[in-house]
């Protein structure tokens, strides 16, 4: 990063950088998670993301999709093409996990979808997504965020 060492981004940014918190250069969002209990909430055509579909790459296809009815009824969002995820909680080990979607889709809840900035550069996309990624580990090994096993 144009001589800056790792660890020092916060201390001294290259000539022409500022410092901005996350929020300031993008919006978060999570989704939702449709209830088991009706079966026809599951036979859409929308993809839905979760934490297991996330394979620290492009998201191209999920494992379920949902309804209309069910996108309703969970508020839903259809994200778009290169909105940034990162897991913030899950089963199998997906705590961290990141994708960048490839198709529009929608996510569960213990998805954090970071909307891109069109205005930011694909390095920067890069830096917000791993900078997210820490701040939810850490926060998450700190015990700030919730378990929802």
């Amino acid at each position: 990063m144009n001589g800056v060492e790792r660890g020092q981004v916060g201390e001294k940014l290259p000539k022409g950088w500022k410092k901005v918190t996350l929020c300031e250069m993008s919006k978060l969002v999570s989704g939702g998670t449709p209830s088991r209990g009706n079966p026809p909430y599951f036979t859409g055509k929308i993809p839905w993301v979760k934490t297991l579909d996330l394979n620290c790459s492009v998201v191209r296809e999920t494992e379920e999709c949902i309804s209309e009815e069910a996108f309703r009824a969970i508020r839903g969002k259809l994200l778009p093409i290169g909105t940034v995820m990162v897991a913030m909680y899950g089963g199998g080990g997906t705590i961290g996990k990141s994708g960048i979607l490839g198709i529009k889709a929608t996510t569960n809840q213990a998805v954090c979808s970071i909307l891109p900035n069109p205005e930011l550069s694909m390095p920067m996309k890069h830096l917000q997504e791993h900078e997210c990624r820490n701040l939810i580990v850490n926060s998450f090994l700190s015990g700030k965020l919730q378990s929802h096993h």
